[in-house]
């Protein structure tokens, strides 16, 4: 029987992405940022053409 993973509640990802950054440019000694978009939502470049 496989075991698996089940979440209640809602996740963050902007703000686990950015913590992973910051973690990521103190180790590395580099700036790091993070941008989140939704995949269903066009990119910047897109919206300005239409």
């Amino acid at each position: 029987m496989k075991d698996g993973v089940e979440v209640h509640g809602t996740f963050d990802v902007q703000a686990f992405y950015t913590a992973l950054a910051a973690i990521l440019s103190k180790r590395e000694n580099v700036r790091i940022s993070v941008t989140v978009t939704r995949k269903d939502q066009p990119e910047e470049s897109e919206r300005a053409a239409s």
